[in-house]
């Protein structure tokens, strides 16, 4: 019995989609997204990058800049989880109309279990950056697990503790493959 043909027979072929086929298919996705779904990552960024630009002319032109300083860094705090936690909602959304599947009604404790999910990557994120420099894990690792983080939002029936899914095994990703 002969053994059967490999899979992928070039070396391009290993090394998965070139860049430019990647962007192309991320944009096509993108052209024929519901105004929906658009809506919902609009939703989440506008109000942060809004109170961004407010927060920086504000601590840099204000006199009394200093007296709400506090207040001020709260709630862009709050406006930047906001946003992550539409994002995550979004790339749910997004993966549900690129898997051709029916995402479930998205109910209170659904978002507050994606809001909590976003809260906790994004708070260990200025632990995890300056640790990873320290001990010397490749800084794209560690980014890229916490920047993904978005894409992780939770299926309505999964109880908090658990994820929702397992993540995709990409080929040519991963602890294995070295960057020449």
């Amino acid at each position: 019995m002969a053994s059967p043909q490999p899979r992928f027979s070039t070396e391009s072929s290993l090394k998965g989609p070139q860049a430019v086929e990647l962007l192309d298919e991320a944009i096509s996705l993108v052209r024929k997204t519901p105004l929906a779904i658009l809506s919902v990552y609009y939703l989440g960024a506008i109000p942060y990058c809004l109170m961004l630009i407010y927060f920086w002319f504000d601590m840099s032109q204000s006199i009394d800049a200093e007296a709400h300083l506090t207040v001020e860094a709260l709630a862009l705090t709050g406006a930047y989880f906001w946003m992550k936690t539409f994002q995550a909602v979004f790339s749910r959304k997004l993966l549900v109309l690129l898997e051709g599947g029916r995402d479930d009604h998205w109910t209170f404790q659904r978002w507050s279990n994606t809001a909590l999910i976003q809260i906790v990557y994004g708070g260990s994120l200025v632990i995890v950056y300056p640790l990873s420099i320290l001990v010397g894990i490749p800084f794209a690792w560690s980014t890229g697990s916490i920047t993904t983080s978005p894409s992780s939002a939770p299926s309505p029936k999964a109880p908090l503790r658990q994820p929702s899914r397992k993540p995709p095994n990409l080929p040519g990703f991963g602890p294995s493959r070295t960057i020449s």
